[in-house]
């Protein structure tokens, strides 16, 4: 059938924190992070796509999305160094990867799915900006936790 059992659900998530896990585990270690990506995109796919032959490539442009944004806007394979680790290279890779991701899963189900519909309408705006929100408030909730984290680390060492 595809994807979901209803088109009503395509945009249901407005902040997709999977996106986030995927930009974040990508820039931090690179390719090591494709197969673990690919697997749990499987793994959490089977339990929502019936049909395996659309499950394999939309994992296939989930997996790969941030990783060709890395390499596209910094010209690495493998990951970003600490210095480049900053808000607004995340924010640059979690918007290119985003518009890579939504547009590639539509173009996977207008292949694979009889009468799914055209490239451009509003439910590719909300798979962008949902996939965007999710790495923008993860990568935030993770800062946070990060900060309050090394601040407890270094008072309990100093003492």
């Amino acid at each position: 059938m595809g994807l979901f059992e209803t088109k009503s659900l395509l945009s249901a998530a407005l902040i997709f924190l999977p996106h986030g896990v995927r930009v974040i585990s990508t820039v931090v270690y690179g390719l090591r992070s494709l197969i673990p990506l690919f697997c749990a995109q499987v793994l959490t796919g089977l339990s929502f796509i019936s049909n395996i032959y659309l499950l394999i490539p939309l994992a296939l442009v989930g997996t790969f999305c941030v990783w060709l944004s890395i390499h596209m806007i910094f010209r690495r394979v493998n990951g970003l160094s600490l210095e480049q680790i900053t808000f607004k290279n995340i924010i640059l890779i979690a918007f290119l990867s985003s518009i890579l991701n939504s547009i590639g899963n539509f173009v996977t189900k207008m292949i694979l799915i009889d009468d799914y519909g055209t490239l451009f309408n509003q439910d590719l705006f909300l798979y962008i900006l949902g996939d965007f929100l999710g790495t923008i408030l993860l990568f935030l909730v993770y800062i946070k936790w990060l900060k309050k984290y090394l601040m407890k680390f270094f008072t309990e060492k100093q003492q």
